[in-house]
């Protein structure tokens, strides 16, 4: 564990990114919600919901969970792609994929997306 902490420290140090997590500039669900904007359709987000923050080895874990309903399996590749080389270093969690019983070329997802930031 203490390695993968190192890893994330270090791109934080070497992308500016940790300045702007300690002073609190960085939403993370405004930017899931910016990026699904972005790389998917807003009428397909059924929800986003803030998941309990968790700390280990002086880093402080914040996630929020995502469900998506009838998108194609490109489009959520597209968004999962986006997520994992986001600037702000976010991490995708427990993807679990279904395939639509109404139709086949359509899946649903939920998702969790976590950021990592030094605890206070």
């Amino acid at each position: 564990m203490n390695s993968m902490r190192q890893q994330i420290l270090t791109l934080r140090q070497s992308s500016g990114l940790h300045q702007a997590a300690d002073r609190g500039n960085f939403a993370l669900l405004t930017t899931v919600e910016e990026l699904i904007d972005r790389n998917a359709a807003k009428e397909n987000l059924v929800y986003m919901r803030p998941q309990p923050s968790s700390s280990l080895e002086g880093l402080r874990e914040e996630a929020v969970e995502i469900k998506i309903e009838k998108m194609p399996l490109e489009e959520i590749v597209r968004l999962l792609h986006a997520v994992e080389n986001h600037r702000a270093l976010l991490r995708i969690k427990n993807l679990r994929l279904k395939t639509r019983f109404d139709d086949k070329t359509l899946f649903d997802a939920v998702f969790a997306v976590a950021t990592y930031e030094r605890a206070a």
